[in-house]
């Protein structure tokens, strides 16, 4: 799904170069999927480095909190990217 969905993106928006990150980038098939694509020029970081964000996020947030950074409870996150011509949900 992730696969197909890339692709849509890519042509629908005429980007062709694309970078993985995160846990997900160490998925066997998807470094196989994009990376066979002759139409896609693709960057995946070394096993070693594909871990969990949520990890990463978490000692962000630690951080922040000892400064003494804080939001309201009404925040919202989206995880929508804008500018794209259709919605690939």
């Amino acid at each position: 799904m992730l696969v197909k969905k890339l692709k849509l993106a890519a042509a629908d928006t005429g980007i062709h170069r694309v970078v993985a990150g995160g846990g997900v980038s160490a998925n066997r098939y998807l470094r196989k999927s994009i990376g066979d694509d002759k139409s896609l020029e693709s960057y995946f970081p070394s096993m070693e480095l594909c871990t969990d964000n949520g990890a990463m996020i978490a000692a962000l947030g630690y951080h922040r909190l000892e400064m003494g950074e804080r939001s309201n409870l009404d925040l919202n996150a989206s995880a929508r990217v804008s500018g794209f011509r259709r919605s690939y949900p």
